[in-house]
């Protein structure tokens, strides 16, 4: 490692001596530690931001010796990055420039950090750096940052052999779909449109960019109705990050989320996507579980097997104009194509049941083991970008809850609002959240970020300038003095207000898991002021527990 030095005559620039950081797989949320010099110590902090959100200070990680806080923000940030977890930020920082692959995060040699896409520090290059922190970086005369310090492993690619193996026989032929005359029952409202995701193919993608989601299936009664109907094709819904993978018609193996931002395919997964024919492209779930199929969420560390389950494909050889056939004759191909992949364990087609037995059967084996729920598809619908009430999903541990917006922590001075950026500049990106507990305390879960339309976010904002100029007012009528318990009780109840939200438990930690705001019958999530109290929403009233794996089961 090129050290720092102490005295700023030996380095210029900034105090910034290493960097770890990346934007969560699903949800694009960021997560960062910046390692900086303090006076003769050094200093390791965290930073958390929801997608389109500031970044907010998550504390000190460590301070002291130079090399016992890289190797404390090296292990906190490697437990970041493990496939476990139920949000893992493996994707690049924005503002950074590297073409290095990202990889897995190796350990450290001595004091020096793994070379790493996502990893900077002092005397490497600055492409890893976002460059919003540039300027902010320490210069040490003489190290070379402004070259990259290793070439990028070369991505995976098919060789010819490999290409030559690549399925290419028509699928079995399957009986033509008819449309049930009998009318199914209808779980959900009319369907939703989703904006187009972009008007242009990527990456050799043969048709305008893509991607189906499902609706939500109103009630148990609904969901038991499609049993006997045999035009529901019931599907395992799994707990995991959604990921369309495809082969370019060069051979390369490309990942994308499902708002066809690229991500990278793991090195094990890609190596076998290596055998598909080009121009196939998959849509299914990545993720870790355990022996049992428990998502690494609830198993933690015994969630060790990373699979992709595959449950559609959008583009394929074997059916031109893929998109515009039905989901059975879609499944039909999907079979042909993932036995053509030859013996192996990594991608695996979604379980399907069809008849009433099969989906009697899979409701129970799900829930035996405490799975996530399930999806529905109609066997003779297309594969559209929309939220078609074709494609229905139910979620077993799904919950609704009435949780209450803090507004102001006055042990911290700390507001309960996030302010947005980007094309939110102005408005709220995100509330702090919670519920109270039985000795009638506060108690955070987390921001809620998503579910909120730009209208809500403005309510959000004039809620925030209103409760500032409130509490200014207080502040000046106290003049020296505090302002007193009761005012600042006051102050709260009056700004305080119930927010409908959407989660899947909460975390080991307490906070809700992939939470987002609900829009209840006014139109809006936020309660009407006479509908429901703050003190009334508690972890009793609201059915909130634990799901999430204890720390000491997360263990690498």
């Amino acid at each position: 490692m090129t050290q720092p030095a102490t005295t700023s005559a030996a380095a210029s620039g900034g105090n910034l001596v290493a960097f770890l950081g990346g934007v969560a797989v699903s949800g694009g949320a960021l997560y960062k530690i910046e390692v900086r010099q303090i006076g003769g110590a050094y200093e390791a902090r965290a930073f958390s931001a929801a997608a389109g959100a500031a970044f907010t200070d998550q504390g000190v990680v460590k301070n002291g010796a130079l090399v016992d806080v890289l190797r404390a923000a090296h292990k906190k940030f490697g437990d970041k990055l493990k496939p476990a977890r139920p949000r893992v930020y493996t994707n690049p920082s924005p503002g950074t420039t590297s073409t290095m692959q990202t990889g897995q995060l190796g350990p450290m040699a001595g004091s020096d950090l793994p070379i790493h896409r996502l990893v900077w520090q002092v005397g490497r290059s600055l492409d890893t750096l976002p460059i919003a922190l540039h300027s902010q970086a320490m210069i040490v005369p003489g190290a070379a940052q402004s070259a990259q310090p290793v070439a990028a492993p070369a991505p995976v690619a098919a060789t010819p052999a490999a290409a030559a193996a690549a399925p290419t026989a028509a699928p079995a032929p399957v009986a033509a779909s008819t449309p049930n005359p009998t009318a199914a029952p209808a779980p959900v409202a009319a369907p939703a449109a989703v904006a187009p995701v972009a008007a242009v193919p990527a990456d050799g993608f043969p048709f305008p960019l893509m991607i189906i989601n499902p609706n939500d299936i109103r009630s148990e009664a609904d969901l038991r109705a499609t049993i006997t109907d045999n035009s529901w094709v019931w599907t395992e819904k799994k707990e995991g990050h959604r990921l369309l993978a495809g082969k370019t018609p060069d051979g390369r193996i490309v990942g994308k989320t499902k708002s066809w931002r690229s991500v990278e395919v793991p090195a094990e997964i890609a190596a076998v996507f290596a055998h598909l024919a080009p121009g196939t492209w998959l849509d299914g779930e990545l993720l870790a579980e355990d022996d049992h199929g428990r998502a690494g969420l609830y198993a933690g560390g015994a969630a060790v097997h990373q699979r992709y389950y595959v449950f559609d494909v959008i583009a394929t050889p074997l059916l031109p104009n893929t998109p515009t056939h039905w989901y059975d004759s879609r499944l039909n191909a999907l079979r042909t194509i993932v036995k053509g992949l030859g013996q192996q364990d990594v991608v695996r087609i979604i379980p399907t049941a069809v008849g009433a037995a099969a989906k009697q059967r899979m409701l129970r084996e799900v829930r035996e083991r405490n799975g996530e729920g399930f999806v529905l598809r109609k066997n003779d619908s297309p594969y559209v970008n929309a939220r078609p009430n074709t494609c229905l999903r139910w979620r077993d541990r799904a919950r609704e809850a009435d949780v209450v917006a803090m507004i102001y922590d006055p042990t911290r001075g700390a507001w309960g609002f996030t302010d947005g950026i980007g094309k939110q500049t102005g408005m709220v990106a995100a509330i702090e959240v919670g519920v109270f507990n039985e000795r009638g305390e506060f108690c955070s879960l987390g921001e809620l970020g998503s579910g909120w339309s730009d209208a809500d976010r403005r309510d959000l904002q004039a809620r925030w300038d209103a409760a500032r100029a409130d509490l200014a007012a207080l502040h000046q009528a106290a003049g020296a003095a505090c302002v007193s318990q009761s005012d600042m009780d006051a102050f709260l109840a009056r700004h305080r207000f119930v927010v409908r939200a959407h989660c899947m438990g909460l975390s080991w930690g307490g906070k809700m898991i992939r939470a987002s705001a609900v829009r209840g019958a006014n139109g809006s999530p936020i309660r009407p002021a006479n509908d429901k109290q703050p003190a009334d929403c508690t972890f009793e009233s609201e059915g909130l527990e634990v799901v999430e794996a204890a720390p000491m089961d997360k263990a690498a």
